[in-house]
């Protein structure tokens, strides 16, 4: 049961920063233990962040970092691109911290943060985007040796295009069983097929493996709807891997990957969305139909398919409940609730009997009586997911805060045992 929630804007206690009208405060969430203390620390993103003093540059975007402790969190304090180390300088339009990951990539106890900045300019392709890898160490998150990653990295395979949004969705998980954590990411701009056959926005998604010497483009992976080893049709739209998670589903040892398609068609409905599940079957070069598909109102997942829904738009794989299986977390920012279009929704389905289960699924939306405060339109609730020592976050991005149009927040909601 839900036990206890909070919620946090910029304007909190000890942040160095004020709520802006359209900063979007919460749009991307994830947790690490980066100076390996045993307390998890929490990382928010603001890609909408403008920097630069008088001459702003827009939508630079930028990352809150606050480290975990015995008494709670600490102090927050803050990275961007004009960071020492990072490895490149804000631009308008970045969108630095646009989506965010975690795991332990060179095997060296610390936990990593890699950071999407899918509007980032590369080979003067606009909005190509590009991925930062940034190491931990005993002093937490510097940017010092950081390292990044697109589409003209060596042996990363396709190349950089005008809005491929490469970074726009990341995760970090096993996928090899070896000792290093390896980087799923989301291109979901991609086009796929040639001539007449040519889908724009498709989307498509690269797998880059860990090493004692960090991450390269060696031994990568590239997958999308119509290639041998997924299932599925790429169509114009789709947006194939606009969200990613990963996590041990069956129990096998090895991470399974989750995909959102939120710009999948179902009917007549458009952009209603899809999510697939990919079971690890202990390779990832080969074809697999393994794969378990969701969207609402099917397979016994709750509410109806509508469209603009956009269901998976966000993922999070998580024990919610302690039972020692992994439960999904589907983020539905376009469900509307009491008419109020895009306030938004989480849906909650548990692991049961080594995959997920659409039969106890739960949906989640502020204005119930165990989430504080009411629904708002336009709020995106569910935009953004991540969780925390098992307990669940949520962005809501475009929530308004004391006048501040779109200023954001997020939810803390802990369940108990």
């Amino acid at each position: 049961d839900l036990a206890t929630i909070s919620i946090f804007t910029q304007g909190s206690d000890g942040f160095s920063t004020d709520p802006e009208t359209g900063d979007k405060f919460g749009s991307s969430l994830t947790s690490g233990d980066f100076n390996n203390d045993g307390f998890d620390d929490l990382i928010i993103g603001t890609p909408y962040e403008d920097l630069g003093g008088s001459n702003q540059l827009v939508d630079a975007g930028m990352i809150t970092i606050l480290y975990g402790s015995a008494a709670g969190l600490t102090e927050p304090s803050t990275l961007h691109q004009y960071s020492p180390g990072v490895g490149t300088h804000s631009e308008v339009g970045d969108l630095f911290g646009y989506s965010l990951a975690v795991g332990d990539i060179n095997g060296d106890t610390y936990d990593d943060l890699v950071v999407g900045v899918p509007g980032e300019g590369v080979a003067k392709q606009e909005r190509a985007g590009l991925v930062h890898v940034i190491f931990g160490s005993e002093t937490g998150l510097s940017g010092i040796d950081s390292t990044m990653l697109h589409q003209y990295t060596r042996k990363i395979r396709s190349k950089p295009e005008l809005d491929d949004a490469f970074g726009e969705a990341i995760a970090v998980g096993n996928l090899n069983g070896d000792q290093y954590d390896d980087i799923v990411i989301g291109v979901p701009g991609e086009t796929v097929g040639w001539g007449s056959r040519t889908k724009y926005e498709a989307g498509a998604l690269h797998i880059v493996y860990g090493s004692a010497e960090g991450v390269s483009g060696e031994g990568s992976h590239w997958y999308f709807q119509n290639s041998p080893e997924w299932p599925g049709r790429a169509e114009t739209g789709d947006r194939f891997a606009s969200a990613l998670a990963l996590g041990d589903l069956d129990g096998d040892g090895l991470d399974d990957l989750v995909v959102g398609i939120p710009g999948e068609d179902l009917g007549n409905h458009q952009n209603a969305g899809q999510v697939q599940i990919r079971y690890n079957p202990g390779g990832w070069s080969q074809s697999d139909t393994s794969v378990q598909t969701l969207y609402q109102n099917a397979r016994g997942v709750k509410n109806r398919v509508e469209s603009g829904d956009q269901f998976g738009y966000s993922l999070e794989v998580v024990d919610l409940i302690e039972d020692d299986s992994l439960d999904l977390v589907i983020g539905i920012p376009g469900e509307s609730i009491s008419k109020k279009m895009n306030a938004g929704a989480v849906a909650i389905l548990p692991g049961l009997n080594g995959q997920i289960s659409t039969g106890n699924d739960q949906i989640l939306y502020p204005y119930q009586s165990s989430i504080s405060g009411n629904s708002q339109a336009e709020a995106l609730f569910g935009l953004a997911l991540t969780s925390l020592n098992g307990d669940l976050i949520i962005g809501a991005p475009g929530r308004n805060i004391s006048g501040n149009s779109a200023a954001g927040a997020f939810y803390f909601l802990s369940y108990a045992g």
